[in-house]
């Protein structure tokens, strides 16, 4: 088999159209590995500025016992909604309850007695649990380290229950005040 001048520049052909496919492929996923955390970054921008914590707030006489207000910081430009704390009653069982809308800007407070039911609160100011939905619909969870998590939409994933389990001896009756629900006339 003899190489002729027509198969070599049918083979040159073939290595120059591939070559610059090839290189092409390479410098597209070169681009995309360079924009996912630029993406990633811009999808979390919003959910980050938002915090929340418990506020122990003393009260002025030794008669009146401390107070302890769930507050919630939305910093953003764009409101939260669907927002849900997680917190933990006084028979170290877990609720989420659901409070709603927090515009752009505002801080909420909310007494824990709101839910209905006695629930803990630590002795010491710390990170709120709480999830909601960014304004593009994105979940999103902040634990009780303040730490930032994007909560899938199927479900509970599985870093949730293992966490919920580590934080629960932190509001444990020895270590947190009961807060009892108030009675609204």
């Amino acid at each position: 088999m003899s190489l002729t001048f027509d198969r070599a520049i049918n083979l040159t052909t073939a290595a120059g159209t591939i070559g610059p496919f090839l290189w092409t492929v390479v410098l597209y996923r070169s681009e995309l590995r360079r924009r996912r955390p630029a993406e990633a970054d811009a999808k979390r921008r919003q959910a980050a500025h938002v915090t929340g914590w418990v506020d122990q707030r003393q009260r002025p006489t030794e008669e009146t016992p401390d107070e302890a207000f769930l507050v919630l910081h939305n910093l953003s430009t764009l409101p939260i909604r669907n927002v849900a704390f997680h917190i933990i009653d006084f028979h170290g069982e877990l609720h989420v309850e659901p409070f709603g809308f927090v515009p752009p800007g505002e801080t909420i407070e909310t007494h824990p007695s709101r839910f209905g039911r006695a629930i803990l609160v630590p002795n010491q100011a710390m990170p709120l649990a709480f999830g909601f939905a960014d304004a593009a619909g994105n979940l999103w969870f902040r634990d009780w380290e303040g730490a930032l998590r994007e909560w899938p939409a199927n479900g509970d994933p599985e870093w949730y229950q293992p966490m919920v389990a580590r934080w629960r001896p932190i509001w444990a009756p020895d270590t947190a005040t009961v807060v009892p629900p108030r009675v609204h006339p």
